[in-house]
């Protein structure tokens, strides 16, 4: 199963690989809570619709759905990050052929990327949309960040290799303000050879670190600063895989599949979405756990279907996951899971990319 979002992306989203490494977080600290059903909260979910043909850049509030963009063109939102009462979606809008990044912002879209090279939106953090853009010089593809003011923060050299930044988090911690990033890096020019790197985190004076073996093709998708600073990066190295700074890899699986959202709860307590391929079908996956002990995986789509989820985030104890699931006909449909019962939202070919819960 593919989705418009990997379609957008390209070859640096989701693909399938191989990996052998195993290795726990030494971190301590942390601690989980008892979900509750009653949890009184407003739930916020972003993705695409396909409206008459055309993808359509959508919000599901409580299910209620509202159209980012206006169906001229294909469009998808790709994150989602809420500040008070300003809500602000990264968005892809593509104009001809070209990619083109851009951000909503109560209800005012606004350009990130020129429309003269391809740009990419692929989340947000605090309102900062991280993503990718073509340059001009070199007409590589370099990973970065724009700001509020829309100014494009590079990442990456793209004098040397091309670069997708896919994933963000920004957090304050101990009252200093602390940001990551995640995406792959080219190791060479086969498509075949890509590496997850890092950026930010402990560092100072960030710097982009790689973290997947050389030798085989590895994604980071999502980045998460845990309670004591440090940051997890969830993707793949041919397996569903976890990073944490400054350590080795750990699987989350042994069946090829990626890892696509996380979240971290106190400092080694990790809530992982994503999905694995059995008997040739997507399954829809969350894994759970203490890094310091075991991680559990739990199916959460239907094993006869394909399904992928793609972003969770964790309130109380409680679970909220959004991402899509096919019907008997191969079509799929954007949804959210709650605590693993399932919210419909969109029609067919409809996708749930990101996820925000707001306590009432």
């Amino acid at each position: 199963m593919k989705t418009l979002l990997q379609s957008f992306m390209g070859s640096f989203l989701v693909i399938l690989f191989f990996f052998s490494s195993c290795s726990k977080s030494s971190s301590s600290g942390g601690g989980s809570t008892t979900p509750t059903d009653s949890i009184n909260a407003d739930v916020y979910v972003v993705g695409y619709e396909t409206i008459a043909g055309v993808a359509v850049a959508k919000l599901w509030k409580n299910g209620i759905g509202t159209n980012l963009t206006d169906g001229k063109r294909t469009a998808g939102a790709t994150g989602i990050s809420i500040i008070g009462s300003d809500i602000y979606i990264s968005i892809i809008e593509y104009s001809g052929n070209i990619p083109v990044a851009k951000l909503w912002k109560n209800g005012q879209l606004y350009n990130l990327g020129n429309g003269a090279q391809y740009s990419w939106a692929t989340g947000i953090s605090e309102g900062v949309v991280v993503g990718a853009r073509n340059d001009a010089a070199t007409g590589r593809t370099t990973a970065g960040y724009w700001s509020g003011d829309g100014v494009f923060t590079q990442i990456s050299n793209p004098a040397f290799q091309n670069a997708y930044a896919n994933g963000i988090h920004i957090k304050r911690v101990n009252n200093v303000l602390k940001s990551s990033v995640c995406g792959d890096i080219d190791v060479s020019n086969s498509l075949a050879s890509k590496n997850t790197f890092f950026w930010g985190g402990q560092n100072s004076n960030p710097t982009l670190n790689t973290l997947g073996l050389v030798n085989e093709n590895s994604f980071g998708r999502a980045c998460f600063i845990n309670d004591n600073g440090f940051t997890y990066i969830a993707g793949r190295q041919n397996v569903p895989t976890l990073w944490f700074e400054g350590t080795p890899s750990m699987k989350l699986s042994d069946s090829l599949g990626n890892a696509n959202g996380l979240f971290v709860v106190g400092y080694t307590n990790i809530y992982a979405v994503g999905y694995e391929i059995n008997n040739r079908k997507f399954i829809g996956k969350l894994w759970k756990g203490d890094t310091r002990g075991s991680i559990q995986s739990i199916t959460i789509t239907n094993t006869q279907y394909n399904g992928n989820l793609n972003a969770i985030k964790v309130v109380d104890g409680n679970e909220f996951i959004a991402g899509e699931e096919a019907d008997a006909s191969g079509f799929y449909f954007a949804k959210y899971w709650k605590n693993g019962k399932a919210v419909a939202l969109g029609g067919s070919n409809s996708s749930a990319v990101a996820i925000w819960v707001v306590k009432k």
